[in-house]
């Protein structure tokens, strides 16, 4: 079991599996899933234990120090990599994963998931593993 240890004292109070948790994780899950203002008003107030999006973004050495002390990879992080059209040039892989601009190199895991699923990324990155590979054959 994870001890939480890297994470703000909110994080390690509703990361013990008990039936309020599950019933909170389930309201910020419907939250997430909003988008939009619903979705950063709940991220700036719930979820952050430190400095906002916006402090972060506005001072390079507070987002450095912030990143190097804070981040983890606990939480099953995925759509780091996103795909997309060619028009869009936040795309990081088009349709079969393939890396833009870069020979050769695919992504086939959960980065290139589009949206968060509320469950476990194990089943579903194995399946764009499969897809990917298939695709390549």
């Amino acid at each position: 079991m994870h001890d939480f240890q890297n994470h703000s004292e909110r994080v390690r109070k509703i990361g013990v599996p008990t039936t309020a948790n599950r019933f909170l994780s389930n309201i910020a899950a419907l939250l997430m899933d909003m988008g939009g203002p619903a979705r950063r008003s709940f991220i700036n107030n719930m979820m952050l234990d430190g400095p906002t999006l916006d402090q972060l973004l506005a001072n390079e050495a507070t987002l450095v120090s912030h990143v190097v002390n804070e981040a983890t990879t606990a939480w099953h992080p995925c759509g780091t990599c996103k795909m997309g059209g060619p028009e869009d040039p936040m795309t990081v892989t088009d349709a079969r994963g393939k890396v833009v601009g870069v020979t050769g190199l695919y992504v086939a895991d959960a980065s290139i998931m589009l949206e968060i699923p509320r469950t476990n990324l194990n089943l579903p990155s194995i399946m764009i593993g499969e897809k990917i590979a298939v695709g390549l054959k």
